[in-house]
């Protein structure tokens, strides 16, 4: 706990980044230990500041609203990683949280990568399993009880460059992880703008 404390202070000196991109920074700079992803012991792994200091111009804050979804082009390399964080709301006292979902695409085969949806927890990272040059990160807020503007807070191992549809031509109809997806809807259409995955 001292050492986050003190890591959270050092990179408030850093200057320009919100408390969400300074937790979605350390939870994706971190080295995972023990168990694959998070675990009992080391929860999100073993803090790396040298790692953080390095991917520190990678983060962005977004707005996103129930129902929208946002992409960003990207590369990466394998073991890179993007995480996600936003502040947990709970809605009218049920119980219900607002959710993000990640899902990260190879736009040369149309291949999804990785993909994070968890319900109830506000921390999303999917991960590169290999290198690729070319890759597609979409994020979307599908929770029915999703209110208002969720503001989001993403960190990676490489650049994120926001994107529209328009920008880039990857079909992600039908995309399973690993299998390439059949070729009916492209981003290069509007119709995706309303389509879900």
């Amino acid at each position: 706990s001292p050492h986050v404390s003190a890591s959270v202070a050092l990179l408030e000196q850093y200057g320009g980044l919100s408390p969400m991109e300074i937790r979605a920074l350390l939870l994706n700079s971190a080295e995972d230990k023990g168990d694959v992803g998070e675990d009992n012991t080391w929860g999100y792994g073993y803090l790396d500041m040298a790692m953080a200091f390095f991917n520190v111009d990678n983060t962005k804050e977004i707005e996103i609203a129930n129902g929208s979804m946002i992409y960003f082009k990207s590369n990466g390399l394998a073991g890179d990683s993007v995480t996600a964080v936003w502040n947990r709301h709970i809605l009218n006292n049920d119980g219900y949280t607002n959710n993000i979902d990640m899902a990260l695409y190879n736009e040369a085969t149309n291949e999804l990568i990785d993909e994070s949806n968890f319900v109830g927890r506000n921390i999303e990272r999917v991960d590169y399993g290999m290198d690729y040059e070319d890759s597609v990160l979409k994020i979307s807020a599908k929770n029915t009880v999703f209110m208002n503007i969720e503001d989001v807070a993403i960190a990676a191992d490489s650049s994120l460059i926001q994107s529209e549809p328009s920008e880039f031509s990857v079909n992600i109809y039908g995309a399973v992880k690993g299998i390439p997806a059949p070729k009916i809807y492209s981003c290069n259409s509007d119709i995706l703008l309303n389509f879900e995955v």
